[in-house]
């Protein structure tokens, strides 16, 4: 008996490796385009800007690429995806727009850790949750991509690695 439960625990340990590999990296991209608003035109959005920074109306966006990141400043996930944002929106710019919109209430927050990480891509602030709400969003930090046409073509919950949202970037800009 002490043989065959030798040879099962390296085969358990390989599935183990397989199902977490699943869940890690393939899952979150199949949700990725799962979602009921995947393929659907974007709700309209029209919020202010962020400390008397400029309105965002998404039908004024239309015939660029528009990254929606749904955060609040107490969100250490969206902390670490606004310095990458704010990357991919200097090196995609003219052609994608980024837009953080804050969910929280708590605005002297938000305008220090906009100073902290010196994010600069525009922000506006949803302090009654109707955008959130238009856009389904339930957990933070949520990333919602927006074709050129206002398709919604990509929408994450949760960190997105660098690579993840570069990719649905680039899919969104060849749609």
């Amino acid at each position: 008996m002490a043989k065959h439960s030798d040879r099962t625990t390296p085969v358990m340990v390989i599935l183990a490796i397989v199902i977490g590999f699943f869940a890690m990296a393939i899952l979150p991209r199949l949700l990725e385009q799962s979602h009921a608003m995947v393929g659907k035109a974007a709700p309209a959005l029209s919020l202010p800007g962020l400390a008397s920074g400029p309105a965002v109306d998404l039908a004024a966006l239309r015939g660029k690429v528009v990254v929606l990141d749904f955060w609040a400043p107490w969100c250490a996930p969206c902390k670490h995806e606004m310095p990458v944002l704010n990357k991919l929106a200097q090196k995609h710019a003219g052609k994608v727009v980024v837009v953080g919109v804050l969910v929280d209430p708590d605005l002297d927050g938000a305008r220090a850790v906009l100073k902290n990480l010196a994010i600069t891509y525009p922000q506006v602030e949803d302090d009654r949750r109707a955008a959130a709400a238009a856009f389904s969003v339930h957990a933070l930090p949520t990333l919602v991509v927006i074709d050129r046409n206002g398709t919604v073509r990509s929408y994450r919950t949760g960190f997105s690695p660098e690579e993840d949202m570069e990719a649905a970037i680039e899919r969104a800009l060849k749609s």
